[in-house]
């Protein structure tokens, strides 16, 4: 069954979502930031997501990121964070 993914990275929380293909949210994991592991803290958690997602053999047909902070939109690249170290000129796309 085809699925829709979507990522929310905040300053004080990260979500991520799996939804059907019509956009109907089936699960939210919630988890909060800690500063201190910066950005390398975040994708460790958002991979844990993601790898679970690929063990269970979901079929993902997108992922929709929003990223708290100023990124350059032609680029894909976050442009810095104001409130998490280690995004700056991070590849987002």
């Amino acid at each position: 069954m085809k699925k829709l993914g979507g990522i929310e990275i905040g300053g004080t929380k990260i979500q991520v979502v799996i939804s059907g293909i019509e956009g109907r949210i089936e699960n939210c994991y919630r988890f909060d930031v800690r500063k201190q592991l910066a950005a390398q803290g975040i994708l460790e958690q958002i991979g844990s997501v993601l790898c679970g997602w690929k063990r269970h053999h979901l079929d993902i047909q997108g992922i929709g990121v929003a990223f708290g902070g100023p990124l350059d939109a032609a680029t894909g690249r976050i442009i810095c964070s104001h409130q998490i170290e280690g995004w700056e000129n991070f590849d987002l796309a």
